[in-house]
Order: C-alpha cells, then structure tokens, then sequence
C-alpha cells in the first residue's frame, strides 16, 4: 500500500463523511433536518439572513438596536425551526407550536426595530406594552439558548435576573435595594445594555461573516488544501496525523470563527486517518476536538483581533502558564499542542 499522504487522505475522505456528520449533529446539540416546505422555509430565512448581513457589512451597519434587532430576528426563526424543544424528537415534521414560537419571537424582537423612533422618544419611561412584548422575548431568548445550547446557560442567566429582583433579601455583602419589573425588562429589553449588548452587536456584525467564509470553504474543499499543507509541515514526522489535525485546524481558525465548520472539513479526515495508522480513539478525541476547543478564533490577517488561540487555550505546559509566539509549539496532552497567543 502507498504511503502517500494524498492518498491516503483519499481514501479516509469517505470514511470519514459519517464520522463529520456525527460530530456535526453533536456539536449542534441535536439539530432536526427539515423536510418539505419547512426545509425550502428554512433556505428563505437563511438567505435572506445572509443577504441582510453582506449588505450592512458592504453598505454600513444600522443604528445598533436596528441592526442587532433584525440579526436576533433571524436567529429565533430559525432556531425554532432547527431545534426541537427535546432533543430525541427530531421528526422533520415542523410542530405548530414552534411556528407560534419563532412568530412571537420575530415580532418581540422586530419590535424594538418597527417602533424604533417612539421607543426613543420614551426612553427610561416604557409603556406597559413595551414591557409585556419585552418579557416575550426574554422569555423566548431563554428557551432558544436552552435548546441550541443547553440548560445551564439559561439556568445561571435566570439567577442573575433572580438576583435584580430579590436582592433586599440577600447576605447583606451582596444585597440591595431591589428593582421592579418595570425597571429591569426595562434595562434588558430596551438598551444595549442587555439582549442588545455588545455579544449580540459582534454577533450580527463580525461572526457571521467569518461564520459564513467557513462554510464556503467547507463546500468548496478547501479544508483539503489546509490538510495537505499541513501534511506536508508536520506528515513525516513522528505522531504525523495528530499534528496534521492540530496544525490543519490553527490554520482553519484564522479564517473562521466555527468550531463546526472546523469540524466538518479537518476532522472528516484527520480523525479516521488517526484510527487507521494507529493511534486509540481516545487519543484521535484528544488531538482533534480538543485542537478546536474552544471555539477557533478569528486571527490575523482575517480581523483586527489582538489575540490569536490557535489551536487550543485549554492545553497548558506543566512548566509555564503563558502562551507562546508563532504557529507551532508543544503542550501537555499530547505534548506536541499547545495554546498559541499573540
């Protein structure tokens, strides 16, 4: 048998389809594959998504309750249309009442945007509508998070809230005066100071794009290339395929801000490549979700971000807590990875 490293990556390509599919599906806490006129919905919603997002990038972004008003928009609508409220039912039968959902989500949500110069004129006096619609929301953004990420997100976000409200009843060190409804859906709902803050702002300004670049590049086979430019630093050497599927994702994360889309087009092959020369699945669970956790960063060239995580921050040398300049270094598991700042 060859030991040429393209072919080898032919051949572990298609094994490696159902693996990527897997970890995907993982990655994305269960997502249901729509069918129908649900699917073709789905398609409308996200181009139109896409088509919003390249126009403010190329034109100028909206005043910033617009802008991220729209963007949250979109994300309830089609994450109630892709999340299931429990993660085994994934029928591509869209239910009725995740129609509802998405529905009262986009008009709680678009809200802020229909009314957005009234809202102005009254800030820090809401009307009692205002706050009905904003509770909706939050209501709605809680449910959202809970299903496309998971309970304790929302969990440690409802104590928090709980603690606005019943701080006269805390341990005097963390207590307060406590606040009325009025006042915190307030302060949540209708400045950027909360569900329009400034993660949401990034969110619908610079992650989506770099979202939407890593999956291009993962339709158009450009994660091979990264592969094999990586096979050609690291290949020869001893422990090749694990450095490939750590070098390959540094690569694939500076120039996209997806751990998914990293997933899909470096670990569809690197992972079975791992398994077929050798090395135990749990260390192919070491080398490649790990080399992608947490999320890849956006580096240089591709933003203005100062600092670069590539491919790992949670991989620390038992001689040192920093990180380390360039593009390849060693860490502790395995010892040939490690966290790289800049």
């Amino acid at each position: 048998m060859s030991d040429d490293p393209g072919l080898r990556i032919a051949q572990d390509e298609q094994a490696g389809i159902a693996e990527a599919e897997r970890l995907v599906k993982e990655a994305e806490f269960g997502a249901r594959e729509l069918g129908g006129w649900s699917f073709w919905l789905s398609g409308a919603l996200a181009l139109a998504m896409t088509a919003f997002q390249l126009w403010t990038a190329a034109v100028g972004a909206l005043p910033a309750a617009k802008q991220r008003s729209v963007h949250l928009t979109f994300a309830l609508l089609l994450g109630f249309m892709f999340y299931p409220a429990v993660k085994r039912a994934r029928s591509p039968r869209l239910p009725w009442y995740d129609l509802v959902l998405a529905g009262l989500g986009a008009y709680a949500s678009l809200y802020v945007t229909l009314h957005y110069e009234a809202l102005l004129q009254r800030v820090g006096t809401p009307e009692p509508r205002d706050i009905a619609v904003g509770v909706v929301l939050i209501l709605l953004v809680l449910e959202g998070t809970r299903r496309a990420v998971g309970l304790w997100l929302p969990v440690i976000t409802v104590l928090f809230v709980l603690y606005a409200f019943l701080g006269a009843w805390m341990p005097e060190l963390i207590s307060h005066r406590g606040y009325t409804v009025r006042r915190v859906v307030g302060q949540l709902y209708l400045t950027t100071e909360g569900l329009f803050g400034i993660p949401l702002g990034v969110s619908s300004t610079f992650v989506f794009a770099f979202v939407l670049f890593g999956a291009v590049l993962e339709r158009t086979g450009a994660g091979e290339y990264l592969i094999r430019v990586a096979f050609s630093l690291v290949g020869h050497t001893r422990g090749g395929p694990a450095k490939v599927a750590v070098v390959a994702s540094a690569f694939m994360g500076t120039i996209t801000g997806s751990s998914i889309a990293n997933t899909a087009t470096i670990g569809s092959m690197t992972i079975p490549l791992m398994k077929r020369v050798g090395f135990k699945p749990e260390v192919a669970g070491c080398a490649s979700p790990t080399s992608r956790s947490p999320r890849p960063r956006p580096c240089p060239p591709s933003s203005t971000s100062s600092r670069c995580s590539a491919p790992s921050t949670s991989w620390r040398s038992s001689t040192g807590s920093g990180g380390c300049r360039g593009t390849s270094c060693r860490g502790s598991c395995p010892r040939w990875s490690r966290a790289c700042t800049t």
